[in-house]
């Protein structure tokens, strides 16, 4: 059987086509066959494509890690879907044999990363290993289901919180960078925490105007100029920059935690002191 395929290629930065060929699929038994719906763009995609990605990644490439779609078919071995099953998946093939996997297969010292360092899903059919895979509610939209990855990482970034400890009705929040990721980490504080207190720092104008919107419960302000003397217990620093992470060294109260999610240039200085005069605890 063979199937028209369409697929999104970054040839090198700046440079994306769109090509269509055969594809004739082979399934083998713990493997699944996809039909792609759609992919939602990441920070990670636009860097890839301006050239801007400090991590691992290779040219050229088929992009796309977040995504949703449609089981067709799969193999002999595979039990926990079926054809005609909404699914979604992981964004990276981990191992599950090294010592990282064992305790977090997120941390996989080999891993590879869909749409980065290996094909990614930005093509209408796809063949997957079953065990990246995961079934999607009957009654959620694809163009949601898509959205999963980065509320995933929203999630991951406020658990690696309050598994250890329950938030209190006096705490406050700070969310520098108010992109894709801020903002679900917004909407998790907020309806799942029911956290009041939440403060948003954004770089961008039209971003701003945008996010008003949508949280105009929220206090949003634009830059980082200044340090008023509002301290918070814990920040999430989704912007990637020096000057944000150094801000919310500043802004964080004693024994406060900063919850790390962007990727910050390599070789750049910064004075680390606060961590100790202060015992903050810095998670990744």
């Amino acid at each position: 059987m063979y199937l028209e395929n369409r697929i999104v290629i970054l040839r090198k930065p700046g440079d994306l086509v769109i090509e269509e060929k055969l594809f004739e699929p082979v399934i083998r038994n713990d493997e699944v066959l996809v039909e792609v719906d759609r992919i939602s763009l990441c920070g990670s995609d636009y860097k890839l494509f301006f050239g801007h990605y400090n991590a691992p990644s290779v040219y050229p490439i088929v992009i796309g890690h977040e995504w949703a779609g449609k089981v067709l078919d799969v193999g002999n071995e595979v039990f926990h879907l079926k054809p005609g099953d909404k699914v979604t998946g992981d964004c990276s093939i981990y191992c599950g044999l090294c010592d990282n996997c064992k305790s977090d297969k997120n941390l996989c010292s080999d891993v590879k990363k869909y749409g980065i360092t290996c094909d990614g899903f930005g093509q209408r059919y796809k063949v997957v290993p079953a065990r990246y895979l995961y079934k999607v509610y009957d009654n959620m939209p694809l163009k949601h289901a898509a959205l999963i990855e980065c509320f995933s990482v929203a999630s991951h970034a406020v658990q690696q919180i309050f598994r250890h400890q329950a938030p209190s009705k006096q705490d406050n929040a700070l969310i520098i960078g108010c992109g894709a990721i801020g903002m679900a980490i917004h909407e998790i504080l907020y309806r799942k925490f029911n956290f009041s207190n939440i403060q948003v720092k954004e770089v961008s104008t039209q971003q701003i105007e945008f996010i008003q919107k949508y949280f105009p419960e929220t206090e949003i302000s634009l830059g980082l100029n200044g340090h008023d003397e509002t301290e918070f217990n814990y920040i999430f620093e989704a912007n990637g920059s020096l000057s944000s992470f150094d801000y919310a060294l500043n802004a964080l109260k004693p024994k406060g935690t900063i919850v790390c999610l962007g990727f910050m240039p390599k070789g750049e200085l910064l004075n680390l002191s606060k961590i100790v005069t202060k015992s903050e605890r810095i998670i990744g």
